[in-house]
């Protein structure tokens, strides 16, 4: 995972075949919350690769 300004997220995951770019990520005080992107990352990418058809 790379995390840029503004909020901006890349997440790879090769294990799942599964790139996600997040643009906005942030708390109510306005605040990115790395440890808790990474895990929303990872739980979508699980849930894509389990229910991607083909």
């Amino acid at each position: 995972m790379t995390a840029g300004v503004g909020g901006r997220h890349v997440y790879v995951s090769p294990e799942h075949g599964v790139v996600i770019a997040k643009s906005i990520i942030t708390s109510p005080r306005g605040r990115v919350d790395k440890a808790e992107a990474l895990t929303v990352f990872r739980a979508v990418a699980a849930e894509v690769a389990r229910t991607r058809v083909g």
